[in-house]
């Protein structure tokens, strides 16, 4: 995806009391080529001597334009840490111009971080994108510098913060949110007055269209912190949209139709709330706990666009609740636009 943004950031614990770098692998003239896992990608090692709790890696360096296609923001780093820590990877460009030459001074929280680093630590050179095919180079690192540190960020906002989305039946109603910083999550809540089922022709449709936020992901959490679902790219463009209930309403704009495709929703008991998680490409969203890791650099408004109604009424074309000539309206100008 020519879009893709991917840094990976998580809280962890710093041991010490004040954080400073510890210790820098350094490289030159190191090529970005290749999807990753490719032979052509340059893989370089670098032996950590430790001794301190790992909270964080910052990136300096500068990136050359080789093909006058690429972006910068394809540029990433794989990381493979000693001891089987879990690999992550760095992306430390959010612009698409390359004007030739590029510095950056980027830092990433590594992820399950206050480990000892101490080990052999891999780190590959890849592009998200290859522009011209492996036999052609992307971009050249004239220099680049991974600086292990110990000092770990606070964590973002959890859902204990979400924004509360007042549902209207038959309304779409939207919730608006921030993220300030890489790798943060921004979390919303509803309530739900009934089931939403298809035997009861009920649906529950959500979107991210609207936001600032260039690819965000959604994902829907119960009460209890367990998944139901979550999407990326489901909607126009890079947005993302998902459908619970009964189906067969338009498609938002031009991406996919709703169709219940998520499953049923049930109604929320007193104080209780489906919870939604928004956050750049790429997230992982855990499947207990509320365990959402964001690997976007990108930062901007999220909106997350939530609409409950009746589906199945065939004169309420556009499945407000109500039939009128609203209805005739949106369906004269989709018969006009035809099918594809």
């Amino acid at each position: 995806m020519k879009n893709a943004l991917s840094i990976l950031a998580v809280a962890g614990f710093a041991a010490a009391a004040f954080a400073a770098p510890q210790e820098t692998a350094s490289f030159t003239s190191i090529d970005s080529n290749g999807p990753n896992g490719s032979v052509a990608n340059t893989v370089t090692n670098y032996t950590a001597t430790g001794g301190y709790s790992l909270g964080k890696m910052v990136t300096n360096g500068t990136l050359n334009s080789v093909n006058p296609a690429t972006y910068s923001l394809e540029a990433r780093i794989q990381v493979t840490p000693a001891g089987g820590q879990p690999s992550f990877i760095i992306q430390p460009f959010t612009n698409f111009a390359f004007s030739q030459e590029i510095a950056v001074d980027f830092q990433t929280t590594v992820p399950s971080g206050g480990y000892n680093p101490a080990g052999s630590w891999e780190f590959r050179f890849f592009e998200s994108f290859d522009d011209g095919g492996t036999a052609s180079i992307d971009a050249n690192w004239e220099s680049v510098s991974l600086t292990f540190d110990n000092d770990v960020p606070p964590p973002p906002p959890g859902p204990g913060d979400a924004i509360l989305i007042n549902l209207v039946f038959g309304t779409e109603v939207s919730g608006d949110g921030n993220i300030a910083a890489a790798g943060e999550v921004s979390w919303f809540k509803f309530a739900l007055a009934e089931d939403v089922t298809a035997d009861n022709n009920r649906f529950v449709d959500m979107t991210t269209i609207g936001g600032g936020l260039g690819d965000p992901e959604i994902g829907v959490y119960r009460n209890d912190g367990t998944l139901v679902a979550n999407d990326d790219d489901g909607g126009p463009g890079l947005s993302s949209q998902l459908s619970f209930g009964t189906g067969g309403r338009p498609a938002n704009a031009d991406g996919l139709p709703f169709n219940g495709q998520n499953g049923a929703l049930n109604a929320t008991g007193s104080g209780e709330f489906y919870y939604i998680a928004c956050a750049a490409f790429n997230t992982t969203f855990g499947a207990t706990d509320f365990n959402v890791t964001s690997t976007g650099a990108a930062t901007g408004a999220t909106r997350v666009n939530v609409k409950w109604g009746r589906a199945v009424c065939r004169p309420d074309y556009n499945a407000d609740g109500i039939v009128d000539f609203f209805d005739y309206l949106d369906f004269v100008q989709d018969f006009a636009a035809g099918c594809d």
